[in-house]
């Protein structure tokens, strides 16, 4: 392991840099007094001494001058800041002295030796990102959803159970499919939309390999949704939360087989309410991000509010408390995001949604999914865009 790979990063009131260790001081203001012709001395108690800090910040890379001298300069305003270290975490300090050593060894480096002491006063309470909150919320939800542990069944029923749940999981890979997410997206998802079916298998034999199977399909949605367009993220967020309530994909007392056991009756609903609450947990995944209309945020929420609020009255406690938490915040994140106002039309004559969306340079399917469009070919009355 090189002495670059051991570096940590850390964080100088907003600005990253590298660092390896630091050195802490402390003590007592003593004050010691002798006297002539005596063997006794005097000591006099001041109080505690400033703690101090000693840091150092690496700077790395072809470019690494650029970052030097950015650094440099936030520790010329004076004032205290927070320092968040990878082993102090956040402290409340002044840059009091500093030594700059460079060296062409290794590529080239710049390391800067920081004195800090105490910032003094009262220190201000960074506020908690709101985004961040909700992403924390919503995770937690994600993982009381998919808490979900087959009951024992009896031999008979076991691949019953298995091709039931196989079957609804195809159900959602259909509808993702259907989705038009881009391609590289949608081959990962639905690869391993299969790998998490074949996995399902094992569900009865293996503790957590549900939850696993699960939390593999949202995090194959996390890994590149950042590349959606608006209108993309609308049409998963759709697929997702209308898996979650749809009939079809629903095992109901009414769609169960004649000959099913009470206990595999309970078994599919308990495994049907655990499912779509993780699809809706997963759809708050992809839901929370910064969109470019008013339109597509506010139907991507309302897609996963109507959702909620179908399967929340018949969740456990612990699933209740989370989802409601994560409600709360993916709604508070999403509305602090500052968007342009949605435009309405009035349409008289019937025409196309793509047409009508061309004409309002929104998204279609956003455009149909928040108008709640009959119709995709005959569009009219008043249209939100």
């Amino acid at each position: 392991m090189s002495w670059r790979t051991r570096l940590k990063p850390a964080r100088w009131d907003g600005l990253e840099f590298l660092t390896d260790s630091h050195t802490a001081k402390g003590g007592r203001r003593l004050v010691v007094s002798e006297y002539p012709g005596r063997d006794d001395v005097e000591v006099e108690d001041l109080g505690a001494k400033a703690n101090g800090w000693q840091v150092n910040a690496y700077f790395l890379g072809d470019d690494y001058d650029l970052d030097r001298n950015s650094f440099l300069e936030q520790l010329q305003v004076p004032g205290p800041v927070w320092l968040l270290h990878p082993w102090l975490g956040y402290v409340w300090v002044r840059a009091q002295d500093w030594t700059l050593t460079e060296s062409n060894a290794d590529g080239g480096y710049a390391r800067v030796a920081v004195d800090l002491v105490p910032g003094g006063g009262e220190a201000p309470q960074p506020e908690p990102d709101v985004a961040d909150a909700a992403e924390e919320s919503v995770q937690s939800y994600a993982a009381a959803a998919s808490d979900y542990k087959p009951p024992a069944l009896p031999g008979n029923s076991v691949a019953t159970f298995l091709a039931r749940i196989q079957g609804a999981m195809g159900d959602v890979r259909n509808a993702l499919a259907r989705a038009r997410m881009p391609l590289t997206m949608l081959a990962a998802v639905l690869n391993t939309v299969d790998s998490a079916r074949a996995l399902l298998a094992q569900v009865l034999e293996l503790p957590g390999a549900y939850a696993t199977a699960l939390r593999s399909i949202g995090g194959a949605l996390g890994l590149s949704d950042a590349d959606l367009t608006d209108g993309a993220r609308v049409r998963v967020v759709a697929a997702l939360t209308r898996s979650a309530v749809a009939p079809g994909a629903a095992i109901t007392a009414g769609a169960l087989g004649a000959g099913d056991s009470p206990a595999l009756r309970r078994a599919l609903a308990a495994e049907q309410t655990a499912r779509g609450h993780w699809l809706v947990a997963t759809a708050m995944q992809v839901a929370l991000a910064d969109y470019t209309t008013v339109g597509a945020r506010d139907t991507a929420l309302q897609l996963v509010l109507s959702a909620l609020d179908e399967l929340l009255p018949g969740a456990d406690d612990g699933v209740f408390e989370s989802a409601v938490d994560a409600r709360l915040r993916l709604q508070q994140a999403l509305s602090l995001q500052a968007l342009e106002a949605t435009q309405t039309r009035q349409v008289v004559a019937a025409m196309p949604a793509t047409v009508l969306a061309y004409r309002m340079q929104v998204d279609e399917a956003a455009l149909v999914e928040r108008n709640a469009v009959r119709h995709p070919l005959f569009v009219r009355g008043q249209i939100d865009g």
